[in-house]
């Protein structure tokens, strides 16, 4: 999730802080950012409105495996 992790840095922002923007916990962005979680759809166009476009849906779901 580099793009999002770019972002945050561009703009000054705590995981913590943009976490409360988009409404999830923390800890969600967290996982996120270190590729541990996928947000759900719902959230990625959450963080897409956030952004501005600067982060994608498809920016958040390219790293995605796929299936077997």
């Amino acid at each position: 999730m580099e793009k999002l992790r770019e972002y945050l840095t561009d703009k000054n922002l705590k995981s913590a802080e943009f976490a409360a923007l988009i409404g999830c916990s923390a800890p969600t962005v967290s996982r996120i950012l270190s590729g541990k979680r996928h947000p759900s759809p719902s959230l990625a166009r959450k963080i897409e409105v956030e952004t501005g476009g600067v982060v994608t849906i498809g920016d958040l779901f390219q790293q995605l495996p796929l299936a077997a």
